[in-house]
């Protein structure tokens, strides 16, 4: 049995040994090869697959993908030809959850703005003003654990908390300190706008044209999930124009990002090299848990990051 790594960043012969237990080899190709004996594919978000990969992978059993995205797998196509598709979860919440709350504070405080001032040779006045942190409004667009994590930082830092979700109930998201809000409610009166939700046909593009109008001029917009959350363009319009203060983005359309990156030129805008996962610990259960969920599939064991079960 051979497995497939499309992925030229993840620790081959750590995969190899968590593996071995099934009897399957791992090799690394930027593009599947043919082959009856392929029968799982470990990848990452820049990698497209479907089920027409099964022309060259007839006996496919199991796709595995480094991250909790998984709008680059067709999930439901691949499902009818009898492959599981599987993803990570819960592998870098308390990062992303920090990262996001920083991103918040950097926004509001100035902190990145003032180093390039410094930096430019300038000092006073301050291109726009740092504000308080306690008090101000956070809206957080989704309540997964992530969000979870982000409005228990968000409270500790004193602020008040807006929460957008489709699945959790008032009650439960006042447990927790925070108010349920309407995305319009939160897009219209929130500090900070923070989206921590995935990519569904929901959520696609929630953020366009029409959503940033409603922000207010002294808003921020904070992205550390994914960048076809949000209309580029559209947003981009927004700044240049002022409609709101600024953003921070975890996440760019083309990653890395190209020298023609339209938002490495917006004003007041922090760009993040989609680091908000990262730590030592998270990187290696980024790799560890799809390569573990693999050698499961393989084994017929339930995996545990299965997204929708082969039928």
């Amino acid at each position: 049995m051979r497995v497939i790594c499309t992925d030229d960043t993840w620790p081959i012969e750590r995969a190899q040994g968590l593996l071995d237990r099934v009897g399957a080899t791992l090799e690394f190709a930027y593009e599947v090869p043919a082959g009856e004996d392929i029968v799982g594919i470990l990848t990452y978000p820049g990698c497209a697959i479907g089920p027409e990969i099964l022309e060259r992978t007839p006996n496919l059993k199991v796709v595995a993908t480094c991250s909790g995205g998984i709008d680059h797998l067709d999930v439901a196509g691949l499902a009818e030809h009898g492959v599981a598709c599987c993803n990570i979860r819960n592998f870098c919440d308390q990062e992303v959850a920090d990262h996001t709350m920083a991103l918040i504070y950097a926004c509001l405080r100035g902190v990145v703005m003032l180093d390039g001032l410094v930096r430019s040779g300038a000092w006073w006045p301050y291109p726009q003003p740092p504000r308080v942190v306690r008090g101000a409004r956070l809206g957080v667009v989704g309540f997964g654990a992530i969000g979870h994590l982000l409005v228990q930082n968000a409270l500790g830092a004193g602020m008040e908390v807006l929460v957008v979700s489709q699945h959790a109930g008032a009650d439960e998201i006042a447990a927790t300190g925070a108010t349920k809000a309407t995305l319009d409610e939160v897009l219209a009166t929130s500090d900070v706008v923070s989206l921590i939700t995935s990519v569904t046909d929901a959520t696609r593009g929630m953020i366009s044209t029409r959503e940033l109008a409603l922000m207010r001029n002294d808003a921020y917009l904070v992205n550390t999930a994914r960048a076809a959350l949000i209309d580029h363009e559209a947003l981009g319009r927004a700044l240049e124009a002022g409609e709101i203060a600024g953003c921070a983005l975890d996440a760019l359309p083309v990653e890395p990002a190209p020298p023609d990156e339209p938002a490495l030129a917006w004003p007041h805008t922090i760009v993040q090299p989609h680091a908000a996962f990262y730590s030592e610990a998270s990187e290696l259960r980024s790799f560890d848990n799809p390569t573990e969920d693999v050698a499961r599939a393989l084994a017929g064991e339930q995996p545990v990051g299965l997204v929708q079960a082969a039928i």
